[in-house]
């Protein structure tokens, strides 16, 4: 028989129902309240109780499996289970909390390792004020009426030429302009996932993509990334056992690792996706940042004309994040649905920031503006490379990364990086813990840094601070400094 369970809404509060409901549930279940093998309130039941939709409450229980602390039986219902093996903090939330969504809190003065937001610093504003003016007076009220929901037509073209130049072929009706990335995964999502519909995700993966899929009520199972790309006998075994509506990847400079996939992994990749009938959207945020040689050719580029790929683009991301332009290369096969999604989604994209970002491409302003951006990242990227040489003890351990924002780092052992992160919050620093960007949520001793908006000098201040915090919870000594005597 189902354990009535005591849950308190708050609909007052920007935290959402789902959550309320997985985290108070996951305290009733790690204080012991709630026993092991318990079985949980049939969902239909604790919403009608509760006043939610049935969604929120399936979320919920989705929650807390993700968390290991619940599982699905057959025909049986929702079960605590048998016992909770890994210790559990109060102070944190299940899985998808704001800081699994990208949202950090960043404490007045301190130095932010979290954010992958460009310093506004380094952002084109002047140019953009006299591109907006340039569209004003040529194009006047057209530049504020409805845009066709496809995007605007001489903008596609512009990302067609653009598209070609890294080996993409796309005519301009395939290419759907979207505001921002983001929104491109969640219309993928709301086009291809039904409830209870499996999706493949790198482990570990961008939190954002985890979000839109469960908000659809996907199922969701992860490929391990190995130094190259996806472990591709996991990914092997996972399609004989499955049949994922895609596989949602990033093969340059992934999120967070920073992994760049070989020629050879992504044309074996390809050949598993022939043969099992697999869609893949592939996510192309920051091929331009790169700073060593290395190929970083999209799998749409390559793909046989069989293996469906959803190309999403985001140019915006670097410089102009706040434009919120991004653009999907989409299948004829599923093209209407993608249209429908965007539609109802905002209907289409601003058509004044549309005709800037045109300028921008065909005027060559994009090019230009986007080498400053590389040399200022640069400088940063090696600011940060040394710093973390120089100051971190050798049981951090990490691969530097061929170009991107971040750095992906390890803490020895089973250390618990959400740890690292509250010890670096003392210290006026703030990283990004693993455990944000995994697909189950349980710990890691991954953390990610990246130094988006940080100068130099932040860096090196910043590194120094986190080394404290590191020794401290590692319980090392500080490294000595050594002086000449004089």
């Amino acid at each position: 028989m189902a354990r009535s369970v005591s849950v308190r809404i708050a609909r007052d509060t920007s935290l959402p129902l789902y959550q309320q409901i997985a985290d108070q549930l996951a305290h009733q279940i790690n204080s012991g309240e709630i026993a092991p093998e318990t079985r949980l309130p049939a969902i239909r039941l604790l919403a009608d109780e509760l006043q939610v939709n049935t969604a929120t409450v399936v979320r919920a229980y989705q929650e807390l499996k993700q968390a290991g602390l619940a599982v699905s039986r057959t025909g049986s219902g929702t079960y605590v289970v048998g016992s909770i093996s890994v210790q559990q903090n109060e102070e944190k939330h299940l899985p998808l909390t704001l800081l699994d969504q990208g949202q950090v809190e960043i404490p007045a003065g301190a130095i932010n390792f979290a954010s992958a937001t460009p310093d506004s610093d380094v952002l084109p504003v002047g140019i953009v004020q006299r591109l907006i003016n340039k569209v004003i007076e040529r194009d006047g009220g057209d530049a504020f009426a409805y845009e066709d929901s496809r995007g605007y037509p001489p903008l596609r073209e512009a990302v067609a030429v653009t598209l070609k130049q890294i080996g993409i072929e796309a005519s301009t009706d395939s290419i759907q302009v979207i505001s921002g990335a983001q929104q491109g995964i969640d219309i993928v999502a709301k086009s291809l996932i039904d409830h209870g519909d499996t999706v493949l995700v790198e482990e570990p993966t961008y939190p954002g993509a985890l979000a839109a899929f469960r908000s659809r009520g996907a199922h969701i199972l992860s490929v391990p990334l190995q130094n190259d790309g996806p472990d591709l006998d996991v990914l092997e075994q996972t399609l004989h056992t499955s049949q994922p509506q895609f596989f949602y990847l990033m093969s340059a400079f992934q999120n967070p690792t920073g992994i760049v996939y070989s020629r050879d992994k992504k044309e074996k990749l390809l050949q598993l996706a022939a043969r099992f009938g697999l869609t893949i959207l592939e996510d192309d945020y920051l091929r331009e940042l790169t700073f060593n040689e290395v190929d970083l050719t999209p799998l749409a580029a390559i793909a046989p004309t069989e293996v469906p790929i959803l190309y999403l683009k985001s140019f915006s991301k670097v410089l102009l994040p706040g434009l919120r332009l991004a653009f999907l290369v989409v299948p004829p096969a599923v093209s209407k649905e993608v249209l429908t999604a965007k539609h109802a989604s905002d209907i289409f994209t601003s058509g004044l920031f549309q005709r800037v970002f045109e300028l921008l491409i065909r005027e060559g302003i994009w090019e230009e503006q986007l080498a400053k951006v590389r040399d200022l990242y640069r400088e940063r990227y090696l600011a940060l490379s040394a710093a973390l040489h120089q100051h971190l003890p050798e049981t951090i351990s990490f691969d530097l990364p061929a170009g991107g924002l971040n750095f992906w780092l390890r803490l020895p052992g089973k250390k618990d990086a959400f740890e690292l992160y509250k010890e670096a919050l003392q210290e006026g620093v703030v990283i990004a813990p693993g455990s944000a960007f995994s697909c189950t949520g349980g710990l890691s001793p991954y953390f990610r840094l990246t130094y988006a908006s940080c100068s130099p000098e932040e860096i090196e201040r910043g590194v120094t601070l986190l080394a404290t915090a590191v020794r401290r919870l590692l319980g090392e000594s500080p490294k000595p400094d050594y002086m000449p005597f004089v």
